[in-house]
């Protein structure tokens, strides 16, 4: 695809994504963003950032006071998207340590809360919102949200279908913490666990309600490639496991997808998914291409009832989704 850009701006454009990523984040971070008439700068190096976001016609000044701009507002309602690519930020600040000594990798983290943050925001418009209209009020009588960040979707799920129980689990602590905040009801049961020890959070489904009384749902949002280490058939086991050990089960899954890589080379301008490969890459996760998942779901105990693409990436007649959502029923 054919841009219209020259290389002087590209230069550019590629340069000031390092300094407006950490900027956007971490004022989004601080609900700078939430006052829509005018933005409150408390101090001087406040004052600095907004200065900077007023030079790229995000901000105006008016009566000495400052504003956001039109186009300001359509950038910072997706300061979610700067977040999640901010927490991994200590995996390109130590590019340096890593290139020197590859194991470093092991002891460089991803900001959870962050991820969390941003995740939340980020994932309701393009995952969360369609997927609720996969769903019908009889699918379910139990959710349970494996890897709840949170707990945005489960807060949208009580939202929209009621007298519903819900549950999640998390390895990190902090998303039991910040689902039990955002949702701010003692309707919601919670357990700390990692998404692979299908026994621990399983059976603790189990105990918590009756599978032969209660119609469960398990959603999980980009599980998959967190859990995966880029091994398809670790992840046909997970699927087996909780077949076995919920058998009725449906399944709501939300993935990314790696595409191929011409798609990617031709729509630069259109895509951040080179970007979010690179961090998931170097932080450990592995990201299924569409080919792979479908591989997965030939081999799984499961069958697609009802799915979804998101963001399509296309050239000439070519195309693959960036994302998907997918309503899995067990086989019988």
């Amino acid at each position: 695809m054919k841009t219209n850009i020259n290389l002087r701006q590209e230069i550019i454009t590629l340069i000031r994504g390092y300094f407006l990523t950490p900027v956007i984040a971490n004022l989004a971070k601080n609900n700078f963003f939430k006052n829509k008439k005018f933005l409150k700068v408390n101090n001087y190096s406040e004052k600095i950032l907004v200065s900077y976001l007023k030079n790229l016609g995000f901000v105006k000044e008016y009566k000495n006071k400052f504003i956001i701009s039109k186009k300001g507002k359509k950038i910072f309602s997706r300061s979610g998207s700067f977040n999640i690519v901010n927490s991994y930020r200590d995996y390109l600040f130590n590019l340096d340590k890593i290139l020197d000594n590859p194991k470093i990798l092991s002891k460089i983290n991803c900001d959870r809360k962050e991820n969390v943050l941003g995740s939340g925001s980020t994932n309701y418009r393009k995952f969360f919102k369609p997927a609720l209209g996969l769903l019908k009020k009889n699918d379910f009588d139990v959710i349970h949200d494996l890897g709840c960040g949170n707990g945005n979707f489960l807060k949208n799920i009580n939202l929209k279908f009621k007298n519903k129980e819900l549950s999640g689990s998390d390895l990190s602590k902090i998303s039991i913490i910040e689902t039990k905040k955002n949702l701010n009801s003692k309707n919601v049961k919670l357990v700390q666990s990692d998404a692979l020890n299908v026994k621990k959070w399983a059976n603790w489904l189990i105990k918590e309600y009756d599978p032969k009384k209660q119609k469960i749902l398990v959603s999980m949002w980009f599980v998959i490639h967190e859990i995966s280490k880029k091994d398809v058939f670790k992840i046909i086991n997970f699927f087996k496991e909780i077949k076995k050990k919920i058998p009725e089960a449906k399944i709501l899954i939300g993935e990314i997808i790696e595409p191929e890589k011409k798609l990617l080379e031709k729509n630069t301008l259109n895509t951040i998914m080179p970007e979010y490969i690179l961090f998931h890459q170097l932080s450990g996760q592995g990201i299924f291409s569409y080919d792979e998942l479908k591989f997965i779901l030939n081999k799984i105990p499961y069958k697609c009832s009802k799915k979804i693409e998101i963001d399509n990436i296309r050239f000439k007649n070519k195309e693959n989704p960036s994302g998907i959502v997918w309503l899995l029923e067990p086989k019988n």
